[in-house]
């Protein structure tokens, strides 16, 4: 007898089905053996049997390349689970249920849709080893990861993460694993568009986890276990009118550190050089005092200020910023999207910039044209004349006409 299907939505059914019983036969096959470990990965699963529920033993559970958006509560009834693989299924959060496994070490999320982790992650898994969340959409750290002291290997490359918490200065076996020494071929952090650490620190994560760990030192211990328990909700909001060349700016920025203040501040108006930034000189408006800032205790005490920020930019960049500044939006666009032969690439080419990693990292960024005009414009040779030039070199003529003959006296 030939059997006949409606469409191949039976095919799908059938298979599910299939798939399913061959999957509750492996796991009462584990249940009779009273295996530690199970593997049920690639199988198509919308949802656990409810059969591994009663493994209240396992110590290893693979739910790798499964089609999981979940997991239900019962999941904490297995009390003594390690390792948990996860990746590859559909997940948007971290479930509840994980945030009760006390005894866990590994925990493999990578190729989800993550969007947050959960400060309870840090607090109640504090027997973490290794946490995998690559390839999420992950845009903050909570401030309590700092708190997962026996955490030897932390990737998260290729979220949307635009700092990272001081507190990773507190994880002192980061990056201490054979399997993935903390070197420049192991990138933690790769794919995501940092401005904390600073751009004057290297992008290798060796050199990031130093920078931080500098930083968690510099830090009171008062200091240090207000963030770790969440007691300034990682960091304090400042409300600032920030004047910059000739112009002023109302901006909001939050930061843990002095460091991360200032990098919050460049970041809100204009990117980044790449040189190390600049001090604080604020002014309170009660006393009309000027005092250099030189501690977030500092910053915190002045109740309403202005700031300037004394750049390290050279003479002809200042000049190029204050004369030439109405027009730089536009030439970072014309430069984002011509052809080759006359885009940002030929720019930096001509001026010197030809590392594949800088050049990749910019353009990562979207607005290519800008770091790379910001960064030319730290160094010494920077000057109108030389902008006007490159630009006729790059047949944009329009633009290089417009740029101011005369420039204004730079203070």
């Amino acid at each position: 007898m030939e059997l006949k299907l409606e469409d191949s939505s039976d095919i799908c059914e059938i298979s599910c089905i299939i798939a399913e019983q061959d999957t509750e036969n492996r796991i009462k096959e584990c249940e009779s053996q009273k295996s530690s470990e199970v593997n049920i990965c690639s199988r198509a699963l919308l949802q656990l049997p409810l059969v591994v529920f009663r493994l209240t033993w396992l110590r290893v559970l693979w739910l790798t390349n499964n089609v999981l958006f979940d997991l239900p509560q019962e999941f904490s009834q297995l009390l003594h689970i390690e390792v948990l693989g996860l990746a590859w299924n559909h997940f948007t959060e971290i479930s509840p249920c994980i945030l009760q496994l006390s005894n866990l070490k590994l925990l493999d999320l990578r190729n989800n849709q993550l969007k947050r982790i959960p400060p309870e992650l840090s607090t109640n898994c504090k027997q973490l080893q290794y946490l995998f969340l690559s390839n999420n959409l992950v845009s903050s750290i909570p401030m309590q990861i700092g708190n997962l002291e026996l955490l030897i290997e932390f990737q998260i490359n290729n979220n949307k993460l635009e700092k990272l918490p001081v507190s990773i200065g507190n994880l002192k076996l980061l990056g201490s694993s054979e399997t993935a020494p903390s070197d420049a071929s192991c990138n933690f952090f790769e794919g995501n568009i940092l401005h904390y650490p600073p751009p004057h620190v290297a992008s290798m994560s060796a050199s990031q986890l130093a920078f931080l760990r500098q930083e968690w030192e510099d830090l009171s211990e008062e200091h240090r276990n207000q963030l770790l328990t969440g007691g300034l909700n990682a960091c304090h909001t400042f409300r600032l009118e920030v004047q910059y060349l000739n112009k002023c700016y109302t901006v909001e920025a939050s930061a843990a550190t002095l460091c991360e203040l200032k990098a919050e501040i460049w970041r809100l108006l204009r990117g980044y050089p790449s040189v190390e930034l600049p001090n604080l000189h604020l002014l309170d408006t009660q006393s009309q005092a000027w005092k250099t800032v030189t501690t977030l205790e500092e910053a915190r005490s002045v109740s309403k200020m202005k700031i300037f920020l004394p750049s390290k930019y050279h003479q002809g960049a200042l000049e190029i910023m204050r004369n030439f500044d109405h027009l730089l939006e536009e030439v970072q666009d014309k430069l984002n999207t011509e052809d080759v032969g006359r885009n940002w690439r030929a720019m930096a080419s001509r001026l010197g910039f030809t590392d594949a990693a800088t050049l990749s990292c910019w353009e990562q960024t979207g607005n290519p044209a800008k770091c790379m005009l910001h960064t030319w414009m730290s160094s010494q040779e920077a000057s109108i004349q030389r902008l006007q030039e490159l630009l006729q070199q790059l047949e944009q003529y329009d633009i290089a006409a417009r740029i101011p003959v005369q420039v204004s006296e730079v203070c």
